[in-house]
């Protein structure tokens, strides 16, 4: 078949002929095989056990992306009961800005409006995080190649990335989470852009990739193409992240997570010398503990001597679990310069080990 005929219809289920014969083959005969006795799978590996991931565990985390794709790979981080509600945000952006800049408006876009639709959301609640991404595809010229409109553009936009050679692979990853304090009502907002780069077989030839685009795989995807299905049969090689290509950068996912989070993980000050880095940790019960001496294995105060205890914070005992730790911390953020303040040895430092919020100085 030329690359003139007619493929079948664009809308028409994948895998279907463009016309159906009215003449049913025979089956034919099989001779009866006994029965194999089946083999019980193994079980799912546990899933990451960090504290930024147990935060979102179980809470309502929204995906605002339709991609199969990318629900399955946070499903990789133990993020299994995510809630999928694709934004609305129209993709038509003007394509003017650098890939840079429009990937990650975009993405951004999709977050804020998903964003705004689920904040009051009385019957489920607000969400604790929601994550949004969008990826394309640019070509060796420059060009922002998105999903494939029609067969015909889908076949020459993989003809473009086959004679080309190299393209780039955008994925813009945009969260969200609602702020812990009362004095800044609204959301933090965490975002970051991860670039790979892909190589086609140049060998590959029109019939191949005629073959490919009737397999529907790649009509929904950026570029055309899906390099984790029958699509890697196009790729020579890549530089880069492999899940980007996909769609989703687990590895940028879960360091947004800790970024957009700022309660998770404060705990982790640092001491140097007779200089105590302060930090703010969450405690049992809801308290929280100014201080250097964290047990780090579990997240927690270590017990200390009093000369190392600078204060503890507790909250309303009606609140429960995280809300008690949110609020605490957004109580302790506030009390920040009275800690620094009763330490005998205490560096002001804009920001503490592993990235975790300041305290104000």
């Amino acid at each position: 078949m030329s690359l003139l005929d007619a493929p079948p219809s664009y809308s028409a289920p994948s895998g279907a002929d463009s016309a159906t014969s009215s003449a049913t083959p025979a089956t034919p005969a099989t001779c009866a095989t006994p029965a194999t006795p089946s083999r019980r799978l193994p079980p799912p590996p546990p899933p990451l056990l960090l504290p930024a991931l147990n935060a979102v565990r179980g809470k309502r985390v929204i995906l605002a992306s339709a991609s199969p794709r990318r629900r399955q790979l946070l499903s990789l981080l133990g993020l299994t009961n995510v809630e999928v509600i694709p934004s609305k945000f129209e993709e038509n952006m003007a394509k003017t800005a650098s890939p840079f800049e429009y990937v990650l408006a975009t993405a951004t876009q999709k977050a804020m409006a998903v964003y705004r639709q689920e904040a009051d959301n009385t019957a489920k609640g607000e969400p604790r995080l929601i994550i949004a991404a969008d990826t394309i595809v640019v070509s060796a010229a420059g060009d922002i190649l998105e999903k494939p409109r029609s067969e015909a553009q889908h076949i020459h936009m993989l003809r473009t990335l086959r004679d080309a050679g190299w393209h780039k692979v955008y994925t813009a990853v945009a969260l969200m989470a609602p702020l812990a304090s009362a004095r800044d009502p609204g959301y933090a907002l965490e975002t970051a852009t991860e670039e790979t780069s892909v190589q086609f077989d140049r060998d590959i030839t029109d019939e191949l990739l005629l073959a490919y685009v009737r397999t529907r795989e790649g009509a929904d995807k950026a570029g055309g193409y899906g390099i984790q299905g029958a699509g890697s049969v196009l790729v020579e090689r890549i530089d880069g992240s492999f899940d980007n290509v996909v769609g989703l950068p687990l590895r940028v996912v879960l360091r947004l997570i800790e970024k957009v989070l700022p309660w998770i993980g404060l705990g982790f000050g640092t001491a140097t010398g007779s200089l105590t880095v302060p930090s703010i940790t969450c405690g049992p019960g809801g308290m929280i503990r100014c201080g250097a001496d964290v047990d780090r294995a579990a997240n927690r105060p270590a017990l200390a001597s009093t000369d190392d205890t600078i204060g503890f914070f507790d909250t309303s005992p009606h609140d429960d679990g995280d809300d008690m730790c949110r609020r605490a911390v957004a109580a302790a953020r506030d009390w920040g310069k009275s800690c620094l303040d009763a330490s005998r040895s205490c560096d002001c430092r804009s920001r503490v080990d592993r990235d975790a919020a300041a305290i104000p100085c």
